[in-house]
């Protein structure tokens, strides 16, 4: 009885033993759109730890988020990162949208997002390259829905955009 102990555990012991040690890399996107508004309102939710290293690399500045350390302007970094690393087409057009601000809650941050004056949505193509250019597992997942219609990506960094119609 004792051996068939040892043969399981030997078995299942490497099986559960590292589970703990593997992090998933992965953001939300949530893409609505406000036929009422004429708006696309975006959230972007991300966890904080992977935002604040990827601040802290690429401005080579401490961010300290969610403390009583972080910088004052760091909405504009915000901004600034996620115009370089999201980017949303409209038929074809490249959309500019506005930052609205941040909100952390738990472990995440949530950043709001809103394109205005959109009449109609046929044609979407989303470019989400937030965080990939630290993990190399990084997904972001976007969800959308436009005239109650629900589609999704999931973007990596081998395919970093997506096309959808409406």
């Amino acid at each position: 009885m004792k051996f068939y102990k040892l043969i399981l555990l030997a078995l299942v012991f490497p099986l559960v033993a590292f589970t703990g040690l593997h992090k998933y890399y992965v953001s939300l996107t949530q893409v609505d759109y406000n036929e009422k508004s004429q708006a696309l309102q975006i959230t972007m939710n991300v966890f904080i730890d992977d935002m604040e290293m990827a601040m802290n690399k690429t401005y080579n500045k401490s961010f300290n988020l969610f403390t009583d350390k972080e910088p004052k302007d760091s909405g504009t970094y915000f901004e600034e990162y996620l115009k370089k690393h999201f980017k949303v087409k409209l038929e074809g057009k490249e959309m500019t949208y506005k930052y609205i601000g941040r909100k952390y809650e738990g472990d995440v941050v949530y950043f709001y997002l809103e394109i205005e004056h959109v009449p109609d949505v046929k044609t979407i193509e989303i470019e989400n390259t937030t965080l990939m250019e630290f993990f190399d597992l990084q997904k972001n997942l976007v969800k959308l829905k436009v005239k109650g219609k629900f589609d999704s990506l999931m973007l990596t960094k081998d395919n970093a955009k997506g096309v959808l119609n409406f």
